[in-house]
């Protein structure tokens, strides 16, 4: 039933016209979004009479899924989607062969393409978005199908569309956020869609078994977590920053269940932390290295950020500040100041004296994370595992009762 005073849209989609919830009327809408299905909103009905060829209109997208394959080929694979060899031949090699074989993955392909050309295309923007949006949507609405039946034929498949939605969806929302007039930001919601994305990929990898750890893409589940034998000891401010956050947990979770999830999320956050001092030290940092937290993170936390429990809001927006380390990379440029100031949007005020930190890292380009190191001490390498629920174990540098 329609709320009253609300304005009862007739333009809605199909989908939520069906549930009889209110729709953005965007192309796809927030709820096919969330719910990862194909929003009708996306390829609109015919007007009635006379129509041009059906062959016509195939001939046009036939084209355009050319010109976007063609891009992915020759311009976004041989981005810095991966810093070594074996991670960019997976981009440029193992994926399109995939996709070539799995219509759900060549979506997500196309989506990626359609993205990186509407970042890099400032003229068409809008064009090469609503392409993305399409094949995003298509690609969510397979993703969703899949996941429910699982099989080894197409378990590689899956984990590559798995990892490419998460990009995607953080590119898509740093898109979306530039166009805003006034204040631009990415809301909660936008944020959380990316940690279930993100989460979704560590399940993906769970559920196919040993079919991924042992193809192809297994490279992508490596190098991205630091060795018991490596030691980093922070700086005094950040030291002092893990500190203030455990103590905000003491203090603002009165539950026993929300102490626990959020000491895990902060527990994990330093190890990312400590993993993102080392390799930016020896020029090696990349993006899994700082992703890997989302992936770490419990389902109920995330369900904490998108109720707005505000100790919660305030460790994802460390995690937030980390990823402008990279920000120089097109697929997450911004995202991570404007996720931040969504954060700060939604805590209004409150627990502002836990986000000091964050505010001169934001000022002074992240002099803390680049310099953040009082001392490495270094007798092996990295963990194999990076989508593992445990970390390396507690840091004898930062020691308390909530953090183990």
């Amino acid at each position: 039933m329609t709320q009253l005073g609300s304005k009862k849209s007739r333009k809605g989609c199909a989908q939520c016209k069906k549930r009889r919830v209110k729709c953005n009327e965007n192309a796809p809408c927030s709820n096919c979004v969330r719910r990862a299905e194909q929003c009708s909103l996306l390829y609109p009905a015919s007007p009635s009479g006379p129509s041009e060829s059906t062959s016509s209109t195939d001939t046009q997208e036939w084209l355009q899924d050319l010109e976007l394959m063609h891009h992915y080929s020759h311009r976004t694979s041989r981005t810095k989607l991966g810093n070594n060899i074996r991670l960019q031949h997976v981009w440029q090699e193992h994926i399109p062969l995939e996709a070539a074989r799995h219509t759900f993955l060549m979506h997500g392909v196309l989506a990626l393409s359609a993205l990186h050309l509407a970042c890099t295309n400032p003229q068409e923007v809008a064009k090469y978005a609503a392409l993305c949006d399409k094949h995003q949507a298509s690609a969510l609405a397979s993703y969703r199908h899949i996941l429910t039946h699982i099989t080894d034929e197409v378990a590689n498949a899956l984990f590559a569309l798995a990892t490419i939605l998460s990009i995607s969806s953080m590119t898509r929302a740093t898109l979306k956020a530039s166009q805003m007039e006034g204040q631009q930001y990415i809301s909660v919601d936008s944020i959380c869609e990316l940690l279930y994305l993100t989460r979704g990929v560590r399940e993906v990898k769970e559920a196919t078994g040993s079919v991924v750890s042992r193809g192809p893409f297994s490279v992508v589940l490596y190098g991205h977590a630091l060795s018991a034998d490596i030691q980093v000891t922070m700086s005094a401010s950040m030291f002092a920053m893990f500190r203030e956050l455990d103590k905000m947990i003491l203090i603002n979770c009165p539950e026993p269940d929300q102490r626990k999830q959020c000491s895990e999320a902060l527990r994990h956050l330093r190890d990312v932390f400590e993993t993102i001092i080392y390799t930016y030290a020896s020029g090696s940092l990349e993006m899994g290295q700082i992703w890997r937290w989302t992936a770490m993170l419990s389902y109920d936390f995330i369900k904490m950020v998108q109720s707005e429990f505000p100790p919660a809001l305030v460790i994802t927006a460390h995690f937030c500040v980390a990823t402008l380390m990279l920000r120089e990379t097109w697929y997450i440029s911004d995202w991570g100041k404007l996720a931040y100031d969504g954060i700060r949007l939604a805590l209004n005020g409150r627990l502002a004296e836990y986000m000091s930190w964050c505010e001169e890292e934001i000022a002074s380009d992240n002099a803390g994370m680049k310099f953040g190191a009082a001392a490495i001490e270094t007798t092996g390498g990295v963990q194999d595992e990076w989508l593992s629920v445990g970390s390396r174990g507690p840091t004898p540098m930062i020691q308390t009762p909530l953090a183990e």
